[in-house]
């Protein structure tokens, strides 16, 4: 079971838990990952947590104001969900982006294989709401896909990989936890 980070309090709060664990965030670059993983947060694997607890504040007793409201956060998830939760969504700056990429380098590095296609497999579930079937490549008539990725199934600009590689792969995800089997086949966990 991968280790997740845990973390509750406010803005500033998150903000100085991350950067303790070597994520160095502004404070509008904290409140655009709240945001985003308040979007995706139903999404969510039932082990991983987001919540907002909203609450009016209260001075010597009473309210202060309906019109500020005080967040107290509470998220306990994995850096893999959290480098997936930056791919999927387009609303994420390119900063915040490549903060969480190489913050969650090491991670990603060490459970997904780039040569033995599971990169260009993860990025096709990805194009296709993280689902993966043994029909990701179909679309793309035997031509490789993902030039960018050195894979050992592309030969010049053909894709060799067949569907009883994409079950070994997915399979292969699936037991280190990177995806899961579903009814329509196999989904990156978040």
């Amino acid at each position: 079971m991968e280790e997740k980070f845990n973390l509750i309090g406010d803005l500033n709060n998150i903000k100085n838990q991350l950067s303790l664990q070597g994520l160095n965030l502004t404070t509008r670059e904290t409140a655009e990952l709240i945001d985003i993983l308040n979007e995706y947060s139903k999404q969510l694997e039932p082990d991983e947590l987001f919540e907002d607890r909203v609450r009016m504040p209260r001075q010597n007793g009473r309210y202060l104001s309906f019109m500020i409201l005080e967040h107290e956060y509470h998220i306990c998830i994995s850096r893999l969900c959290l480098y997936f939760l930056a791919k999927l969504t387009n609303r994420i700056t390119f900063e915040l982006s490549e903060k969480i990429f190489d913050w969650t380098a090491p991670d990603i590095i060490n459970r997904i294989d780039e040569i033995n296609g599971e990169k260009c497999v993860i990025e096709e579930a990805l194009q296709n709401d993280r689902l993966g079937t043994d029909k990701v490549f179909d679309k793309n008539n035997g031509q490789c896909c993902n030039f960018n990725l050195k894979c050992h199934f592309r030969q010049d600009e053909k894709c060799t990989c067949t569907k009883s590689d994409l079950t070994k792969i997915y399979e292969s995800l699936t037991k280190r936890g990177v995806m899961k089997r579903t009814d329509n086949g196999y989904k990156i966990r978040l």
